[in-house]
C-alpha cells in the first residue's frame, strides 16, 4: 500500500482532472479507506490511482500539519503531537513461514514432547537437553570430549560437550522462561564445571513432514507427520507456538505425539 501527496494548482485543484480521465489509461477513484488523526475520523478527500493513495498536499497540511503516516488494519493511520497508535494485536499475529517449517521439519524431532506445566522441572530439564544436545555436533570438533575419569574417579564415556549459558540461552529462546541452575550427574547427561556433557547418541530413521498448519492470533499450530524412511507414516507431532518478542518471534508452548492408529 503506497501512500502519496500531490502539489495542487493555485486554489487548491488537483494537479489531476476530473475523475475517471486523469491520462490514458489510468483510471482515479475515491480513496476507499478510512483516515483517522489521533484515533479520531478526518474528513479529507484522497484519490486511489492504480494501487496509491493521493491526497491533495494543501489539505493534508491544513488538517494535520506536522505529521506521521502508517497503514494498519487496512485503516490509514496519521498522527502528531506524539501520539501513537495500538496496533499490538496486529503485529503480534503469528504467522507461518518457510523459516518456522524448515527449523521444525529439520530439529522438530530434537524437541521433546511436553505440556506447559512440565517446563522448569528436572525431568523437562533433564530430557531437554539430552534430546536437543546428543549426538548433534562434529565428533572430530571442540564439543566432543573423549571420555574419561570424572573428579569422583568415575570413568565416563565419550560425547558432546556443551557450555551452560549456550543451554541457558537456547532453553530461554524456546521456551521463554529462565533456565533454573540444573547440576545432574547421570550417565546421559552430567554436569562438569560449567558444562554439560551429554553421552553421544543418535535417532531412528524417522523424519518429520508437514501435513497442515493453523494461524490462530498469537498463535501457530504446526502438524507433522512422523515418516520412516519408506515414507510409512508412525505417528503425528503437534506443536503450539506462541508469540514472543524475541530472536525467533515465538516460544514453544507444547508438543504432542498422536500415535497412528490405522
Amino acid at each position: 500500500m503506497k501512500l502519496n501527496f500531490i502539489s495542487g494548482f493555485i486554489g487548491g485543484a488537483m494537479l489531476f482532472g476530473t475523475a475517471g480521465a486523469i491520462a490514458a489509461g489510468i483510471i482515479e477513484n475515491p480513496n476507499p479507506f478510512p483516515v483517522k488523526l489521533n484515533g479520531n475520523d478526518v474528513s479529507i478527500e484522497g484519490y486511489n490511482i492504480n494501487g496509491s493513495t493521493y491526497f491533495k498536499l494543501r489539505d493534508v497540511a491544513n488538517a494535520v500539519g506536522i505529521f506521521g503516516v502508517d497503514f494498519n488494519n487496512n485503516t490509514i493511520q496519521l498522527s502528531k503531537d506524539g501520539y501513537v497508535y495500538d496496533n499490538t494485536a496486529h503485529k503480534n499475529q503469528l504467522k507461518f513461514t518457510d523459516e518456522i517449517n524448515r527449523f521444525f521439519t529439520e530439529k522438530g524431532i530434537r524437541i521433546i514432547e511436553f505440556e506447559p506445566q512440565d517446563v522448569g522441572t528436572d525431568e523437562f530439564i533433564y530430557n531437554f537437553i539430552f534430546d536437543y544436545y546428543t549426538g548433534t555436533g562434529d565428533i572430530n570438533g571442540d564439543m566432543y570430549y573423549r571420555g574419561g575419569y570424572d573428579s569422583n574417579g568415575n570413568y565416563r564415556n565419550g560425547g558432546f560437550r556443551w557450555n551452560e549459558n549456550i543451554v541457558k540461552s537456547q532453553y530461554k529462546l524456546f521456551f521463554g522462561e529462565d533456565m533454573p541452575d540444573y547440576f545432574p550427574h547421570e550417565e546421559m547427561v552430567n554436569y562438569n564445571n560449567g558444562f554439560y556433557e551429554v553421552g553421544a547418541s543418535d535417532y531412528g530413521e524417522e523424519y518429520y513432514k508437514l501435513t497442515d498448519f493453523n494461524e490462530i492470533g498469537d498463535k501457530l499450530e504446526l502438524y507433522y507427520a512422523i515418516n520412516d524412511w519408506e515414507g510409512n507414516t508412525m505417528s503425528y507431532a503437534v506443536f503450539e507456538l506462541q508469540y514472543a518478542d524475541n530472536q525467533n518471534g515465538y516460544i514453544i508452548k507444547s508438543k504432542k505425539i498422536i500415535k497412528n492408529n490405522t
